[in-house]
């Protein structure tokens, strides 16, 4: 190995990852149009909870029809040419010294369509829907062992454990994004040719009881 090669090697294996970072998001993250959904969406976001349903806990696919139902968080439709190919939700559960806690949940994506960038692009569109607080927004979530290595690329680290709504007991973590970080994800989904609504206003709010 020359000189050269040794030191990209080391920069590369030191250096501390930028959340948007290309060799991050990699390339297949680009061209979803996202939507929100409809009442007539709920039986595909079903069918996706149940093609993904062995990495979840047994049992808990009423629960989750449930509050879709009930639009306990808002659901985002993933489509590329047109064809739904994932969702995922949103909502905010509290705060944390008065910011705001935007709580990701039920990112799935279609296995025909799975490492193809869906998963990478709900979440980036997530991150755009924050609201910052005096410069800094807060996004929270539990993790099902599998996903784990993949939202690790996005800064969660999954360090504690929390209890879900389901009443077991979870990976947990939570980031604080500042609205420059925010801003550049908007501007990254432009480049990208991701599209979603401006439906910041719209995502509920759920505080734990």
């Amino acid at each position: 190995m020359t000189a050269p090669m040794m030191f990209r090697f080391l920069q590369h294996l030191f250096r501390t990852p930028e959340l948007l970072d290309p060799e991050i998001l990699g390339d297949n993250a680009r061209n979803v149009a996202f939507r929100v959904m409809e009442e007539n969406d709920i039986v595909t976001c079903m069918s996706f909870y149940r093609a993904n349903e062995a990495h979840f806990p047994r049992g808990q696919s009423e629960r989750y029809e449930a509050e879709l139902r009930r639009r306990e968080f808002l659901t985002l439709m993933a489509t590329r040419d047109d064809k739904p190919v994932g969702c995922c939700g949103i909502n905010y559960m509290g705060s944390i010294e008065g910011f705001p806690v935007a709580t990701l949940c039920f990112g799935m994506v279609d296995p025909a369509h799975q490492r193809r960038g869906i998963g990478t692009a709900q979440v980036l569109v997530r991150f755009a829907l924050l609201t910052p607080v005096n410069g800094f927004a807060i996004v929270a979530m539990n993790a099902v062992p599998d996903s784990i290595w993949f939202y690790r690329r996005f800064g969660f680290d999954f360090s504690r454990e929390a209890r879900a709504a389901d009443g077991g007991t979870y990976p947990f973590s939570a980031i604080k994004l500042p609205q420059s970080l925010i801003d550049k994800c908007r501007l990254v989904l432009a480049e990208r040719n991701i599209t979603y609504p401006d439906v910041r206003g719209r995502i509920p709010n759920c505080p734990l009881d």
